[in-house]
């Protein structure tokens, strides 16, 4: 039997709905000033991908740069793309997350 009633905790006092963990926000801040420093070099190495690697690349680092969204999942065969419709796919999805990043700054409020 359930200790609790359902949404209610022994804590009611506790972290508000929402708010986000200490501890991840102090790592994702210092990732961010870690990335902002090698920012350059990174951009370099990630030009000197292959299509396929760079194209892989994107969709690993996507979920770090887009909230998360729910039933949600990107299949494809790189292996059968060529160079070209590898590269025409990085810029389609460098241009969603620019959107999607434009679109959460300002919802936050944060910038405009």
């Amino acid at each position: 039997m359930a200790k609790f009633k359902k949404g209610q905790s022994g804590n009611p006092t506790g972290r508000p709905v929402g708010a986000k963990n200490k501890v991840n926000e102090a790592l994702r801040e210092s990732i961010t000033n870690f990335l902002s420093g090698e920012f350059e070099e990174l951009k370099q190495r990630v030009k000197r991908l292959t299509p396929k690697d760079r194209m892989k690349f994107f969709v690993d680092i996507l979920p770090f740069a887009l909230p998360r969204l729910q039933n949600t999942s990107l299949e494809m065969d790189f292996e059968k793309m060529s160079d070209d419709q590898l590269d025409r796919a990085i810029e389609e999805l460098k241009e969603i997350a620019l959107k999607q990043q434009n679109y959460v700054i300002r919802e936050s409020g944060s910038k405009s």
